[in-house]
């Protein structure tokens, strides 16, 4: 194949074959060396999907350098390339300028298979730790460092008591190459055929955690060399410093005399490493502390390891300065902090931002320093973009031009200040463009966070594979069955199994489909014979449950099921046929497995991810499945011996023997139930071998026997019916969770627990959803509200490989929003009085408006409102209304959020700023989602109105106001009232009438007594005393200085503020004469107003 890249039609993704032409290798490289560095950054330019000259685009990670090309396929070279090889790392092949080579792929494939062979086997053979650390204790000059490496490492901040201790421990010594040594230790990494190998300098020891020398790191006197190398004979056909796993030693300092619970801290460099441990047991005198260093910049291997080595307090890294700009420093950061997951992390910050602000062995002891969560850190480093266009511009201002060229120039190569968490913004109508760019470009996790509104779905349905260079494109909701957008009703909808589906009516008089309850009538029948079986099978956490394999087999209809349709078969046969489709609309759950289809050929377009994306299954376990357990395991004693005291603690929370509190009993909690007792992998091995469950008579009728190996119409005989099979299932069938949940005490998976009600709450790792995204050629996830580091958390992934876009905006100044804070938070438990508020305002608003409508959590919407979740996200069924009521915070179960949040990050404390920051961010989303059901965007010429019920803070700008203002009805007992009394003394005033407490209480029906003191302290503030003379200045200081005493009075409880009101008004000494005690009524703010009455309603009614 020849390939003209220089030819005028060859523009990135369309690259032709031109026969007869050759390769212009200064075009191209001057064509490509004018776009922007990828993300990745470098003197590397990576090529883009299908540019690669010699491989058409067939290996993603294809780059240039100069005149150079690497390419990772060993294709021919074409016309004007030769194939100069392999490049250093043997990780890609290098073409260059000239005539084809005679390079033999072959013999350099077998060469490389056998280095590779014969690397692994020295691997197996590497000396063990303890056995490197008796011979590098034997080496000449062990323990002695010269006069010269001595006044070199005083530069550092070490004392001569630091760098003593140090050398008298072995770990810092001179290091010559071509020292010999007297004794057999060639397969010691450094020494070989009897000499030491490496280069002459400073050699820092590489310790086990239990401070056996592994290896070294020399700091060579010729820094040509470079500042560190490893101590190694790999380069004479010797073992490498790697050990028998794989990874390269870490510098594990230990103090010699500390025994006991440890404080881990993390840094990179072996020498920076020892003298931050060094600092801290000698300037600090915490000799507690194990420092942790690498050599790998930032990446610490095996580090999960190593910690159960220790009893861990808590552990800390200290970020290098200027991490904030690197983003490999920053994702290595992150895989530390995943291998830390299962212990207290944070991270040092003592304003490092630039290389001048020196490392953590630089700053002085008394340097405050900051402990920062991950998504603080974060937060710090996403501000860098920013900061980043800053430097551009100071950079730009140092640039000498000519004065016209400067603000041009100025404004062509900086623009705007790059907003923060957008890598594009795109004006409306190029969304296609955007999208179709950013899946050509190999970005495999889009983002599109553009607002509400925005009509994102009406693109994705415009959509067809072919834009996409794809075979299929999915478009993946929860409301699969029921879009909103027409252009998605024409795409093929792939079906799961249902027991019948049945009409529901819509907020917007429409009409949707849902799955049937038991008793209803089905407008659409069952497509499966075998759902009440496959819900049993689910119900005990059978791996397959649902799968072909497990329950067709021995169906009487799967001939039928996979050939056609019709009452209670036929789901084979949709999926088969909607599969074979172009365009499809899927469940996320009804996605076909990753592993049996091909999509790496697929383009998947994910609505509202971060409600449907999940990554986490919850086994609910009950007292009967603890008992089902006990009886299984009576014919296995040893066993049951073990796993007795775990069933029995278990059994009395779950019986309720023990009580857990209102809230129940979160992770820690539950965790800490079990932490004195042992459990080992060989009696979880035991345990799932005897508790795996017999399914054989789902598809056995006899010994070797199976239905599925008879003939159609002999299976209906022999096969029970879908009922019967369901009871064989909760009769015969052990529930699946007691490996699990011990895997998860252990800690070999992730998982949370709870227990609430009665209920133990497994959560479990749930990867499904994850395995489709990353097999799949792109994913554009489509959200308004999901930010880059959530939806990394989600795919397990770091933020910075999600590519996240928008459009641009468009204010909104026909929507209003109100909120209205004082009926308190209005979650899922509210009061009498409450309700009674609530139906005052939604009655109101509905008078003044017909169109409105509610969304509420679903146990209060009525017919025709909204619930939270189902309609509150990616639906248009509000298009018609102009008033929207939201009640109460969309918040779920915190047990359920805090297993989800430590499932994604390994750690999760209830208390932790991380993880209210957490719950935050998704109550917030749903209400941004909610916001958008409206669609103000599209209706300019209407005024619109959101109207919030919950004392919940946005964060966004909103008219706050009292249930009261808006709805006299929906006011307080103390509004109401106040308000009787205002309207009593109008309607007297109107009528000519003497205003007296007989007249008031006559109108208002409020019982005399309640009446007594708050009239005679408002009758003066209200309408003014019915008497001419004025206060005195003494009197208007005790009125003063009472209201000063109620003000903190009223904050106490009703019964201690009636005794002070008693005391202050109807004592023998009281401080004011009843016609002045409106002076104090007057003084009072309304806070303390509403207080004393309450107070007098309350002792009014005893």
């Amino acid at each position: 194949m020849i390939i003209d890249v220089s030819a005028p039609n060859c523009q990135e993704n369309s690259r032709k074959s031109s026969p007869g032409t050759g390769f212009n290798i200064q075009n191209f490289s001057k064509e490509i060396t004018n776009r922007p560095h990828s993300r990745t950054g470098g003197r590397f330019i990576h090529f883009r999907k299908g540019e690669c000259p010699i491989c058409g685009g067939q290996h993603k990670s294809c780059r240039a350098k100069d005149n150079l090309i690497f390419c990772r396929s060993g294709n021919p070279a074409p016309n004007g390339l030769r194939l100069v090889g392999p490049d250093k790392n043997n990780l890609f092949f290098v073409y260059a300028p000239g005539q084809a080579s005679d390079f033999d792929r072959e013999a350099w494939e077998r060469r490389k298979q056998e280095r590779e062979a014969a690397q692994a086997q020295q691997r197996l053979e590497a000396m063990p730790v303890a056995e490197r650390d008796r011979l590098y204790r034997k080496l000449p000059g062990h323990g002695q460092l010269t006069q010269r490496h001595h006044q070199e490492l005083s530069k550092r901040r070490i004392t001569p008591e630091m760098l003593d201790f140090a050398v008298k421990q072995g770990w810092l010594q001179t290091w010559n190459r071509g020292t010999k040594v007297n004794f057999p230790c060639d397969n010691l990494p450094g020494v070989l055929n009897g000499k030491t190998l490496g280069a002459d300098g400073i050699a820092i020891a590489a310790l086990s955690p239990n401070g056996h020398i592994s290896g070294y790191q020399i700091s060579p006197d010729n820094k040509s060399y470079g500042k560190y190398k490893w101590l190694s004979s790999a380069s004479k056909g010797g073992p490498g410093p790697q050990l028998s796993n794989g990874n390269l030693p870490l510098a594990i300092w230990r103090h010699p005399d500390h025994s006991g619970p440890v404080k881990i801290i993390l840094t990179e460099g072996f020498l920076k490493s020892l003298l931050t441990a060094l600092q801290y047991w000698f300037e600090r005198g915490e000799t507690n502390v194990v420092v942790i260093g690498t050599a790998s910049s930032g990446l610490f291997k095996g580090l999960r390891e190593v910690l159960t080595e220790f009893e861990v307090e808590g552990i800390t890294l200290c970020p290098d300065s200027g991490s904030l700009w690197n983003n490999n420093l920053l994702k290595n950061y992150r895989d530390a902090k995943e291998q830390c997951r299962n212990y207290n992390f944070n991270l040092a910050w003592w304003g490092q931002v630039t290389k001048g602000d020196g490392d953590i062995d630089e700053i002085r002891t008394e340097t405050t320093i900051e402990y920062l969560t991950w998504e603080q850190f974060k937060a710090l480093s996403r501000k860098r973009s920013g900061e980043n266009w800053l430097q551009a511009i100071v950079k730009k201002l140092e640039t000498k031009l000519s004065r016209k060229q400067q603000a041009q120039s100025l404004k062509q190569k900086l623009g705007d200040p790059p907003a923060p968490d957008f890598d594009l913004e795109y004006q409306e109508g190029q969304r296609p463009q955007a999208w179709q760019q950013a899946v050509k470009s190999d970005y495999k996790y889009i983002l599109d966070v553009s607002g509400t509104g925005t009509s994102k779905s009406h693109t994705a349905g415009q959509c067809h594979p072919d834009d996409f260079d794809a075979n299929q494109l999915f478009y993946i909701s929860n409301q699969h069955r029921n879009v909103t957008t027409e252009t998605l009703e024409n795409w093929a909808d792939l079906e799961a199994r249902h027991n019948g589906l049945i009409w529901e009516k819509t907020p917007n008089n429409d009409k949707r489909l849902r799955r049937a309850k038991d008793g209803e009538i089905p407008n659409i029948p069952a497509n499966c014979n075998r759902t009440e079986l496959i819900s049993s099978l689910r119900s005990k956490n059978v791996d397959g449950a649902d799968t072909a394999a497990l329950i067709c087999g021995s169906c009487p209809l799967s001939g039928a099921c996979r050939n056609a349709e019709g009452p209670n078969f036929g789901y084979l046969h949709q999926r088969r046929v909607t599969l074979a489709r172009k365009r499809l609309r899927a469940h996320p759950d009804g996605l076909p497995n990753p592993m049996d289809y091909d999509f790496p050929k697929s383009v998947l377009i994910w609505d509202e991810p971060g409600e449907s994306f999940t990554i986490k299954n919850d086994i609910k376990v009950d007292e009967n499945d603890v008992k089902a357990i006990l009886m299984e395991l009576i014919d296995h004693p040893e066993i049951l011996m073990k796993i007795q005291p775990i069933l029995s603690i278990l059994g009395s929370y779950l019986s309720g023997n023990q009580k857990t509190g209102y809230f129940g009993l979160e992770d820690a909690e539950v965790r800490k139930l079990f932490e004195n007792i042992e459990i080992t992998p060989g009696l979880i091995e035991k345990l799932e071998q005897v508790l795996a469950p017999d399914l054989r008579f789902l598809n056995e009728i006899a010994e070797g026997v199976e239905i599925s190996d008879l003939p159609q119409f002999l299976r209906k005989k022999f096969t029970p019916k879908d009922s019967v099979g369901a009871d064989q299932i909760d009769k015969c069938v052990i529930k699946q969770w007691l490996s699990q949940f011990l895997r998860i005490l252990v800690g070999c998976e992730l998982g949370a627990f709870s227990i609430n009600r009665k209920i133990l709450t497994i959560s479990t790792l749930d990867d499904r959803h994850r395995q489709v995204v990353q097999t799949a050629q792109s994913t554009i996830f489509l959200d308004a509200t999901l930010t880059r580091e959530d939806l990394a958390l989600k795919l397990g992934i770091s933020p910075d490989e999600i590519y996240v876009i928008r459009q641009a905006p468009k204010p909104t100044p026909n929507l209003k929003i109100t909120q209205i804070a004082d009926l308190g938070r209005m979650g899922m438990q509210r009061g009498q009085e409450q309700m009674r508020r609530l139906a005052a305002l939604i009655s109101h608003y509905r008078a003044q408006d017909a169109t409105t409508k509610l969304i509420d959590f679903k146990k209060f919407s009525g017919e025709g409102d909204g619930a939270w979740w189902r309609d509150s996200r990616g639906s248009n069924d509000f298009l018609n209304v102009k008033t929207l009521v939201l009640v109460g915070p969309p918040c779920r179960n915190l047990n359920d959020l805090a297993a989800e949040f430590k499932v994604m990050t390994g750690h999760c404390d209830i208390e932790s700023d991380e993880f209210k920051d957490f719950v935050n961010r998704q109550i917030r989303a749903d209400y941004i989602q909610a916001l958008g059901r409206l669609r103000a965007n599209r209706r300019p010429n209407e005024h619109l109105e959101i109207v919030i019920i919950s004392d919940f803070d946005l964060a966004i700008p909103v008219e706050v106001k009292r249930a009261w203002d808006v709805c006299p009805d929906a006011g307080t007992k103390t509004e109401k009232f106040l308000a009787a009394i205002n309207a009593a003394i109008e309607q007297l005033k109107e009528n000519g009438q003497r205003i007296t407490q007989r007249a008031v209480q006559r109108i208002t029906n409020i019982p005399r007594s309640s009446l007594n003191i708050l009239w005679k302290m408002a009758q003066t503030a209200i309408s003014g005393p019915n008497s001419s003379l004025g206060p005195s200045e003494e009197e208007k200081d005790i009125a003063q200085a009472t209201a000063q005493v109620l003000e903190q009075v009223a904050k106490t409880a009703p019964h201690s503020l009636l005794e002070t009101l008693k005391e202050i008004f109807l004592s023998k000494n009281r401080w004011l004469a009843p016609p002045k005690w409106g002076l104090v009524f007057e003084q009072l703010t309304y806070f303390a107003q509403k207080e004393i009455v309450a107070a007098l309603l309350l002792g009014g009614t005893r």
